[in-house]
This record gives C-alpha cells, structure tokens and sequence, in this order.
C-alpha cells in the first residue's frame, strides 16, 4: 500500500537516481543510520511521511522493529550504480 500511495502522491515525478543526487534517510529507534533506505525526497516535503515511507512503527509483537524518525541524514549519491538496492524512488 505504501508505494502505491507514495506514487500516487508524486506522480510522475519520480527522479532516477544520478551521481550528485541529494539523499536522505530517516532513522531512531533501533533503526540505525546505516541502514539501505534512502529516499531522494526530503521527509518534510511530504505530509503524513511516516505512513508514505512505511516506516516500521514498532509494533509490540516481537520480531518487529522501529523506526522513530527522530534523526534525519543527508547524503550525496556518488555512483547509483554501486548502490546495493539503490535508491528508493517511491517516495
């Protein structure tokens, strides 16, 4: 569901990941800031980001993680093509 909301909230602007890009990830909770997701779209930009982004919000069942939120980074794309997963244009 948080793709499909994402894109329909973006529409077709969705950019492809390029040497240079600005990259951010949201982190807190026991989601660490080296973590695979990044996104190409500053979280404030986005109302309701927590649900766009699919952020784990820690349910109290074991086997399930948290992310607060509560620290963002930003990054420079260097070589999207030695990116592990890449960069996570949904939102």
């Amino acid at each position: 569901m948080g793709s499909e909301r994402s894109a329909a909230k973006l529409g077709d602007e969705i950019p492809f990941p390029f040497g240079g890009q600005e990259i951010y990830r949201l982190y807190g909770g026991n989601a660490t800031w080296i973590g695979a997701s990044w996104s190409p779209t500053h979280p404030g930009s986005v109302s309701d980001h927590r649900d766009v982004a699919g952020l784990p919000s820690g349910l109290a069942e074991s086997g399930y993680s948290t992310n607060s939120g509560r620290f963002l980074i930003e990054g420079t794309l260097l070589d999207p093509d030695a990116a592990v997963s890449g960069v996570n244009p949904e939102f």
